[in-house]
């Protein structure tokens, strides 16, 4: 008759302490899962995953666990790292020479037996989890000590794991709730040995919980203080060289746990140039903050924190528009696009752990504004009147605003934009080989634009006294006006002006105090 040795939690708990020495057999149970958000919604990212992972015994490796020589030496101290090994590992048809120190062997669960491992219950919601999961065997066999008085040890080791790809997916097969697992029990494998391992809530995504028309879970909410702001194309808009503080709601105490860490960074989307460039939803590339293309994160006060001020001007998000030598300053174009994140890891420390992970995705672009402009353009001592768009410090006829859009050095009078000049283009000359009938040439002029938002609009202007100004359209009889991202240009229809006139270029920025 088949037995069940069901492990409770308290005794797992008194396992981890007892003679049979800490770690000796631990169950982890984690889900992991990541969100970003949109307009409006905020988006399931596949697949999640559930893990479960058992192991029964416990290998103590020496300094130099590995160095990749079979060769067997005598005892080691500690502060010894010598060639050689002083254990063999026999992992299924794979064999490996370690350096150890100590070996626990299993005490609870059969090695080598993933066909009698299984789900016995789980959650009532968990209705789509699968019930006949395969596992995988990581078990070990170790012969120690190699150069005497030889043992053989086992380990049990066992896993699985189930992918998602839909939060409906999610919802109905990894819910919060009590799970047990069956193992065969060492020296008696159809022998079950019953390990239960509570799923705590945890913040998903925000949305209608089952669909009740109620939305709750995790979002990103304000950016300096104020509600998200989105593009047309699905980026919150931020300008690096300043302060930003964002917000966010959804990790409240009835989700999160004593055990829940909390992080926060930033990272790169992949280049523009891969597939669905300028698409939000792109992959994740480099970190660029607290640590550019280091893969860190700066913990956050609190798992209930709900804000983090990120400073301004950090290398990692603005190398190309510190305040640098020589003038003038540049922004990359196109812009760098990116994600704020938000993670919460749940790290247990007891023998049955639920180590799950989520995180939280808000695209961002980073813009160049006036204000962020002024910060890395003005010494610290300026006086604020002498920062205002309208005002002209280096007095050399220009305003502050003007010097923005030309990327000149407010502070420098010899540093000021250049004036435009009308230049004529010759025409092609006809071919006796082409089909191309020859052009007279344009008489043209042309200004680069500056990247920045909100985005300045650029209108040519014609007057004949300077007087009266009228635009110059896209039907101008006399001129065509070509506009690109870098630059606007104006071309004459023709390759001979008649009479005399001016020409002007009006800018227009909606958040700008003068135009």
């Amino acid at each position: 008759m088949n037995c069940r040795q069901k492990i409770p939690f308290v005794a797992l708990a008194l396992l981890a302490t007892s003679s049979i020495g800490f770690g000796q057999l631990s169950l982890e149970f984690s889900t992991t899962a990541t969100y970003r958000q949109s307009p409006g919604s905020v988006d399931f990212r596949k697949p999640a995953s559930l893990k479960v992972t058992l192991l029964d015994g416990a290998i103590t490796p020496a300094a130099c666990s590995l160095n990749g020589s079979a060769r067997v030496f005598g005892a080691v101290t500690a502060t010894d790292c010598p060639d050689g090994a002083n254990a063999c590992v026999v992992m299924g048809y794979s064999t490996t020479f370690w350096d150890i120190r100590t070996v626990t062997p299993a005490a609870l669960i059969e090695p080598g037996r993933p066909e009698l491992c299984s789900i016995y219950g789980r959650p009532a919601a968990a209705k789509n989890f699968p019930v006949g999961l395969a596992y995988t065997d990581s078990s070990k066999e170790i012969f120690y000590n190699l150069s005497t008085n030889i043992r053989q040890n086992v380990i049990a080791g066992y896993s699985t794991q189930v992918d998602v790809y839909t939060r409906e997916e999610l919802d109905s097969t990894m819910p919060a709730g009590d799970y047990i697992f069956h193992f065969p029990q060492l020296g008696a494998a159809t022998a079950v040995v019953q390990i239960p391992v509570t799923h705590k809530l945890i913040p998903e995504g925000y949305g209608p919980i089952n669909h009740t028309g109620i939305n709750q879970g995790f979002h990103f909410t304000k950016l300096n203080g104020s509600a998200l702001i989105w593009s047309a194309d699905g980026y919150v808009e931020l300008d690096p060289r300043l302060q930003n503080t964002f917000e966010w709601a959804g990790n409240g105490p009835e989700v999160m746990q004593v055990e829940d860490s909390t992080h926060f960074n930033i990272l790169a989307l992949v280049p523009l140039g891969s597939p669905n460039p300028g698409d939000p939803r792109r992959e994740t590339g480099a970190a660029l903050f607290p640590v550019a293309n280091l893969d860190v994160s700066v913990y956050l006060p609190s798992a209930g924190t709900t804000s983090f001020r990120l400073p301004p001007n950090m290398p990692g998000l603005a190398p190309q528009i510190l305040l640098t030598d020589p003038w003038p300053h540049t922004w990359p174009s196109p812009p760098q696009e990116a994600v704020a994140q938000f993670s919460l890891v749940r790290s247990s420390t007891s023998s049955v752990q639920d180590n799950s992970t989520r995180t939280f995705q808000l695209p961002l672009r980073f813009v160049n504004t006036y204000a962020g402009w002024a910060v890395v353009s003005f010494p610290l001592t300026t006086p604020a009147a002498l920062r205002l768009p309208t005002a002209d410090p280096d007095r050399d006829g220009f305003t502050n605003y003007q010097e923005y859009l030309a990327g000149t050095n407010p502070m420098d009078a010899a540093s000021k934009p250049a004036a435009p000049k009308l230049a004529f283009v010759q025409g092609r000359a006809a071919r006796s080989t082409a089909t191309a009938t020859a052009t007279a040439g344009c008489w043209e002029t042309s200004m680069p634009k500056v990247v920045a938002a909100p985005a300045v609009t650029y209108t040519y202007e014609f007057s004949s006294d300077m007087q009266t100004w009228r635009p110059i359209g896209d039907n101008d009889p006399d001129w065509q006006v070509i506009n690109t991202n870098g630059e606007i240009k104006l071309q004459s229809r023709s390759s001979r002006l008649t009479g005399s006139g001016f020409l002007r270029v009006k800018t227009f920025d909606p958040n700008a105090a003068t135009q």
